[in-house]
């Protein structure tokens, strides 16, 4: 506030508008951080206090089209959210919840809600799996194993879990 009280009555002052500068950075990232966790309304509250303190900033535009992204990204997230719920996991084809939370990630790349949808799902078709296996149904195992590998597929927990599994045979 100080920075933005001298620049109210000297607009020119380096000082301040080095030190309003610096103060935005810092809020940019944190709300791109904000925004990677799914907290759409930090990363929005970030978006209005930058435009109000400094609205000329240069990477107002970018962060505007962050939050955008992010927006459709939590959407996203939810239909996959209902789609498991639903036990849509893969069909119909290209209507599952493994799309919804795919196509999260390409609006959003490092969106962590979408990340982890899909952990969860292959988390779920895994620990399925390890179940058919101690109940001696090694096809299911396998099926659902090969559906977990369909969602993740370098996951360190699918190669634990198939080792897990190979043990029990």
């Amino acid at each position: 506030e100080l920075y933005l009280g001298i620049l109210a009555t000297d607009p020119a002052q380096a000082e301040a508008l080095a030190g309003v500068q610096a103060l935005v950075d810092v809020l940019l990232a944190q709300g791109r951080a904000a925004l990677a966790e799914g907290r759409i309304a930090d990363g929005q509250r970030v978006e209005r206090v930058v435009a109000r303190a400094m609205p000329q900033h240069a990477g107002l535009a970018s962060y505007r089209q962050a939050v955008e992204a992010a927006t459709r990204a939590q959407a996203l997230v939810r239909r996959g959210d209902a789609r498991f719920s639903a036990g849509r996991i893969f069909k119909p084809e290209g209507k599952g919840a493994v799309v919804a939370y795919r196509e999260a990630l390409q609006a959003f790349p490092d969106f962590l809600p979408a990340s982890d949808g899909l952990a969860r799902l292959q988390a779920d078709r895994l620990n399925r799996a390890l179940k058919a296996a101690q109940q001696g149904d090694y096809a299911a195992s396998e099926r659902l194993q090969a559906d977990a590998a369909r969602i993740l597929p370098a996951s360190t927990a699918l190669q634990d879990m198939a080792a897990r599994i190979v043990e029990l045979r």
